[in-house]
């Protein structure tokens, strides 16, 4: 004889009684973070600190912006004075430049030479730029943009 089958047990689900269940929850973990929260800011007030300590810190972090501010001035400066050796600031004139380039417009930007324009000349290739298009790619890179030259080779 077959052995009867157990009886299914089907559970309905009722969409109004769920969302309620989850809202509850979602209640529930709300305030345990909460509380979690709040004991955790609780435990970091304890740690109250001298306010002597505190302002010796905040001389010693001024004191360490300052050099810092000290050696990136200086290391500017003497990248100015490099590039002041390794390029040379000229007017532009379209009869007196003479470049090893053949067209008469900056390879940044693409944009032609006006006359009386300034512009940086590389001394190791003569190549020409813009002076403000050259100075935001040696900010970058100490090579020329056309032949990839390094400027400090002259």
């Amino acid at each position: 004889m077959a052995k009867p089958m157990p009886p299914q047990v089907f559970i309905i689900l009722d969409g109004a009684r769920n969302s309620m269940d989850i809202c509850l929850i979602g209640l529930c973990l709300f305030f345990f973070f909460y509380h979690v929260l709040d004991w955790f800011f609780i435990w970091l007030r304890r740690f109250d600190f001298d306010p002597i300590w505190s302002h010796q810190t905040n001389l010693c972090v001024l004191e360490i912006l300052n050099r810092f501010l000290q050696t990136s001035e200086e290391r500017q400066r003497q990248r100015e004075q490099t590039l002041n050796k390794m390029t040379r600031l000229v007017n532009y004139k379209r009869q007196e430049t003479t470049t090893s380039s053949s067209s008469s417009g900056c390879a940044i930007c693409l944009e032609t030479f006006a006359d009386d324009e300034t512009c940086r000349i590389f001394l190791v290739c003569n190549h020409i730029f813009h002076l403000n298009c050259i100075d935001g790619w040696l900010e970058i890179n100490l090579t020329c943009p056309l032949c990839r030259n390094c400027i400090l080779d002259a």
